[in-house]
């Protein structure tokens, strides 16, 4: 009995701190920044999702991936370079919610339903897909460590 008079104890002097913990901050603001920033063009945007130091990509155009601290600018040279050459125009991305947040201290594993949107030779396109996020907390902040595109056959619009 003594011990769980002391359990219920320590829970009820734990219960005012544990209410006062802040919020995690939003692990789908990286995620926003970088999908947003894609569609605007805006790099300054996307390349700020990213957590600093060595980053991990993944895509479905050569050369697959890219990774070091340059790897989002590389990656963005790359795909510009990548969609003059196969006649695609007019990229955008459409995501849901994450489907799956797992959060393990300081890192977090995010999957993201999302559609590619993009004229091929002038014909509307789009490609299901899911992107699948590490992100690492920086500065109280989450960062993108490491993302992956997996896409499928892409087919005309509708």
């Amino acid at each position: 009995m003594r011990r769980f008079a002391a359990v219920v104890l320590a829970a009820a002097l734990a219960a005012p701190l544990i209410a006062r913990a802040a919020p995690p901050p939003d692990i789908n603001t990286p995620i926003n920044d970088f999908i947003d920033g894609f569609n605007q063009g805006d790099t300054k945007r996307g390349f700020g999702a990213y957590a600093p130091g060595d980053v991990v990509i993944i895509d479905e155009f050569p050369p697959h991936i890219w990774t070091g601290a340059q790897a989002a600018q590389t990656w963005a040279a790359d795909y510009g370079k990548y969609i003059q050459t196969v006649g695609v125009s007019d990229g955008s991305v459409a995501h849901e919610a994450p489907s799956r947040v797992a959060i393990n201290g300081n890192l977090a594993y995010v999957l993201v339903p999302a559609v590619y949107s993009y004229k091929s030779h002038g014909t509307p396109t789009a490609e299901k897909a899911e992107f699948t996020f590490v992100l690492a907390m920086a500065d109280g902040a989450w960062k993108i460590k490491s993302w992956t595109y997996a896409g499928a056959t892409p087919h005309p619009a509708q």
